[in-house]
């Protein structure tokens, strides 16, 4: 089973995993750990604490990184590890409905996760009111 390493600012992460173990519950969480950014941390710091999750959750199929942020500190850290590891992916970007499909389909390599990951991190995000009102309108028109 791929390793799930998840980096957020702050307490992020806390969040999305208490929603997962409510979702799915906590048996789905066995191969997922998680790394806090705090204010007080270096990015030196960092790439250290996102190295030895990594070295946790490793496994044959690889590990995938998921960060909260394209460009911000765990995003550049995550992309200095992955130099050196070619069996490690990151996406950018996490939200619930990826990190969902991540934890389903954990018998996948981390490369084929990673696309997964940005698939349903996209289809996740709806513009409800929008939809809302054709639904309405096609009704209306029948």
């Amino acid at each position: 089973m791929t390793g799930v390493v998840i980096v957020s600012h702050g307490r992020f992460v806390d969040g999305i995993l208490d929603s997962v173990r409510m979702l799915l519950g906590s048996d789905v969480l066995n191969k997922v750990t998680s790394v806090v950014l705090t204010e007080m941390d270096s990015v030196e710091g960092l790439v250290q604490r996102v190295k030895e999750a990594i070295e946790k959750v490793r496994d044959e199929n690889g590990v995938l990184v998921l960060v909260d942020l394209f460009g911000g500190t765990p995003s550049r850290a995550a992309a200095m590890i992955v130099i050196e590891n070619p069996n490690v992916e990151v996406v950018a970007g996490l939200n619930l409905p990826m990190l969902l499909q991540v934890l389903l389909n954990l018998d996948k390599p981390a490369n084929e996760l990673a696309k997964l990951a940005v698939e349903a991190g996209r289809e996740g995000i709806i513009h409800v009111s929008e939809r809302i009102r054709e639904q309405v309108l096609k009704t209306k028109e029948q």
